[in-house]
């Protein structure tokens, strides 16, 4: 009785700890899913002409502030 309960137990833990091992790599792959898209917004965003503009303009305002020190 007491060695069938052990192996129950221990088949248990083990199932919990195979669903645990699979929830972390589930999340770590949701994790490195959402990270490339950060890059890829990104890169989209600064391979926008627009945003070459307003970064260009913000690079003009920060030259001008430096000569007037």
């Amino acid at each position: 009785m007491q060695s069938s309960c052990y192996l129950i137990l221990n088949s248990n833990s083990h199932v919990n700890l195979l669903l645990e091992e699979f929830n972390l790599s589930f999340y770590r792959t949701k994790l490195l899913l959402m990270y490339f898209n950060i890059i890829n917004a990104y890169s989209a965003i600064r391979s926008n002409p627009l945003f070459k503009i307003l970064l260009s303009s913000e690079q003009e305002e920060r030259y001008s502030e430096q000569e007037i020190r």
